[in-house]
């Protein structure tokens, strides 16, 4: 849909690395990195299959580097002494198993 908003009636054979990225800029404004990705992977995979059919000669996205999504940062892991600390306050083997199994297996979610 935005790639159609963006291109209208261009060809294939039109649309150019520098179009590309242009219109990637573009998504910036209103996407997140993320969401700009899922986007031009989408109409990049459209490019490839147009090249496999030989549509085009060549992919306009061979040129065009994806978004940087910056990486999610989580919050450090407990030490031992505050995980045995939570663990004195659990009422249920239940519970501290599936919390053992958690801290032992190194999950970590981020606090929201």
């Amino acid at each position: 849909k935005r790639f159609v908003m963006a291109f209208g009636d261009a060809t294939l054979g039109d649309i150019t690395p520098r179009t590309i990225d242009a219109w990637k800029q573009s998504l910036t404004q209103d996407l997140s990195p993320a969401s700009v990705n899922v986007a031009l992977r989408s109409v990049r995979t459209m490019f490839s299959k147009a090249v496999k059919q030989r549509v085009l000669e060549y992919s306009p996205f061979t040129a065009v580097n994806m978004a940087d999504v910056p990486k999610r940062t989580f919050p450090p892991f407990w030490t031992q002494e505050q995980y045995n600390k939570f663990i004195a306050g659990i009422k249920t083997h239940r519970q501290c198993v599936g919390f053992g199994l958690a801290f032992y297996a190194g999950l970590c979610l981020p606090l929201q």
